[in-house]
């Protein structure tokens, strides 16, 4: 069975105490637009949170691309002008092999080849005529607001293409299914990882 997420709007009217602790909140009770009802706080959340379609993301630039749009293609660009051509659309990333952000540790050798791809990046996103360059420094949407750029979500998923695309770099990782946040993910988030390994391997 899939997920559910299932909610109830606290409105002015209504006391925290009183609602189901059985289900999420939607918090109403400011009544910033009475005259939209339940319709102001049910707009508000789709229009600032991201709706999981239950289905669990190929690589992480298909991830980044969901949270940040258009970050593919500028990716998939800067690998192209650095002669570094990779189809991102079939690239699988796994647990074996993902890097969330910049929590990595790594030997010299990994650390060079990292600084040489981000370097070639920084090169393109300091130079204002480039267009790429221009595309790099683009804002995009993080925590609610838009002021970091493209750049560096992009910079974050280096570290997993190298792993993925390098296969003398070898990884060792820590279980990534320790975190118990999102345990409603689990089941699903484990048959997909060994389907995503299987078909890698």
């Amino acid at each position: 069975m899939h997920a559910m997420h299932i909610y109830q709007i606290l409105n002015h009217y209504t006391s925290r105490q009183g609602l189901d602790p059985g289900f999420k909140v939607l918090d109403n009770s400011l009544n910033e637009r009475p005259d939209w009802f339940e319709y102001w706080p049910i707009r508000n959340f789709l229009l600032n949170e991201a709706l999981d379609e239950d289905a669990f993301y190929l690589n992480v630039f298909e991830h980044g691309d969901a949270e940040h749009p258009g970050l593919k293609n500028v990716a998939q660009r800067l690998f192209e002008r650095l002669g570094l051509p990779d189809d991102l659309d079939s690239l699988v990333s796994d647990s074996r092999n993902t890097v969330f952000s910049n929590y990595f540790i790594a030997k010299p050798r990994f650390w060079r080849a990292w600084l040489a791809i981000n370097e070639k990046m920084f090169a393109i996103a300091e130079t204002p005529s480039d267009a790429l360059g221009e595309a790099l420094r683009t804002p995009t949407s993080y925590r609610g607001g838009s002021t970091v750029q493209m750049k560096i979500f992009i910079m974050e998923r280096i570290a997993t293409w190298l792993l993925t695309s390098d296969r003398s770099f070898a990884a060792r990782v820590r279980d990534p299914f320790v975190a118990r946040s999102r345990i409603y993910k689990l089941p699903v988030a484990i048959v997909c990882d060994a389907l995503k390994i299987a078909y890698a391997t």
